[in-house]
């Protein structure tokens, strides 16, 4: 597995896919750390929007970011969404509807705790039926596994 975080670009290799990690950063577990742990010996490309230290004081760091998101979304092979407890993620969930009416191969995870579970499974349910919701980040690494095979 190889990781490119922010503000690093990534080089599609054709042999590897490009697993983009979408969900919460802020006011939310770190999820991506053990989602990754159980990502680590496949033979995969992780793009992971979440740094260890986002610069607060430079004024163009969420212009980057954002930027950074927005370009490696299009690049990504596959969406990995996860919906965390501690957060309605409202980026995630604006990100989840652009990505839901297209043919982007996705997977989606719920943590059960999640104050938006119900509505968000309805919107998905409507828009994509053949998408499987887990609700664990082992179910999704599953899925994440089984989708680029």
């Amino acid at each position: 597995m190889r990781e490119f975080k922010p503000p690093q670009e990534y080089k599609y290799v054709w042999n590897r896919m490009g697993v983009f990690l979408a969900g919460g950063i802020l006011g939310c577990p770190n999820w991506r750390k053990d989602l990754i742990e159980l990502l680590k010996d496949e033979d995969i490309d992780i793009l992971n929007p979440q740094r260890e230290d986002f610069p607060e004081s430079d004024p163009n760091a969420k212009r980057e970011q954002i930027e950074w998101e927005f370009n490696h979304l299009i690049k990504a092979d596959l969406i990995s969404f996860w919906f965390s407890r501690g957060t309605v993620n409202p980026t995630t969930r604006f990100e989840l509807g652009r990505w839901l009416v297209t043919d982007t191969p996705i997977v989606i995870g719920i943590d059960p705790d999640y104050s938006k579970i119900e509505g968000t499974l309805i919107q998905i349910e409507l828009e994509r039926p053949d998408i499987k919701v887990v609700h664990s980040l082992k179910e999704l690494a599953e899925q994440i596994k089984e989708a680029c095979m």
